[in-house]
């Protein structure tokens, strides 16, 4: 199953799109209307195959670490 990861609330038809495609159980969407703190973040990404952070999101070598090797597509959505 795929895991998707945002790291924040999109709009509802960018959203749509991906459980759509995936299925609701495969998109997991931070919960607060916030930048997402660091920590947040690293423990978010966890085994995640697609990661769509927003631009205040610095996306560096511990974040794709965190991911793991499952992580395929790294899409910013700005």
């Amino acid at each position: 199953m795929m895991k998707i990861f945002l790291t924040r609330m999109l709009p509802e038809s960018a959203v749509q799109m991906l459980v759509d495609a995936f299925g609701r159980e495969c998109v997991s969407i931070y919960p607060h209307d916030r930048v997402i703190h660091r920590d947040e973040l690293l423990e978010g990404v966890q085994g995640v195959d697609a990661l769509l952070p927003i631009l205040t999101e610095r996306i560096d070598a511990d974040i794709l670490d965190a991911a793991g090797p499952n992580l395929k597509i790294v899409a910013n959505y700005a």
